[in-house]
């Protein structure tokens, strides 16, 4: 397994965004670890449509003043150069996945007196906002959910890190 600084932090908070809400791109380059997030509309048509040569980028192509040139190249080499094999796409934590990760909470962290009031309360349409509304008025389980949700999924990410072949180095923690 390569070992590979990788931020897990940031790479989390990718994976947790909503694909059915926002056009992002969002890779890992599994050479140098390095993670690579713009907004689709970020790139010029000629670019997304691969109209250009990477040769034939120049920074007239840049659409953004906090833009560089190297983040044309990156989405040359991801659309349309020979090197995409070396870019993974991210995953996406469903919500299923994480309503999954309220129910084991729920069952392994919350009172077994409550526990099924609990569940069955936060059960059917809306179950995030009534999960949010419990931790509210349960204060006692608040940080234990937020502490527990983050250790998951920080677990998650590295299982899919390892499912491609990688050993993470936690950047954040270098």
């Amino acid at each position: 397994m390569k070992r590979l600084p990788i931020d897990i932090d940031m790479l989390v908070n990718l994976m947790e965004i909503d694909r059915r809400e926002r056009d992002v791109i969002s890779y890992l380059d599994t050479e140098t670890g390095e993670i690579i997030f713009y907004e689709e509309d970020c790139f010029p048509d000629e670019l997304i449509n691969c109209e250009v040569e990477r040769e034939e980028i120049t920074e007239d192509l840049l659409r953004y003043e906090w833009m560089k040139i190297e983040d044309l190249y990156t989405y040359y080499d991801l659309f349309c150069g020979d090197e995409s094999e070396r870019f993974e796409d991210l995953p996406w934590i469903t919500p299923r996945e994480k309503f999954a990760l309220i129910e084991e909470f729920i069952y392994t962290r919350v009172e077994e007196s409550i526990r099924d009031e609990v569940y069955y309360g936060i059960s059917g349409r809306g179950a995030f906002s009534k999960f949010r509304a419990f931790l509210e008025h349960h204060r006692e389980y608040k940080d234990a959910w937020f502490k527990f949700e983050s250790e998951n999924l920080r677990r998650i990410a590295v299982e899919w890190l390892n499912s491609i072949g990688i050993d993470p180095i936690d950047s954040f923690e270098q």
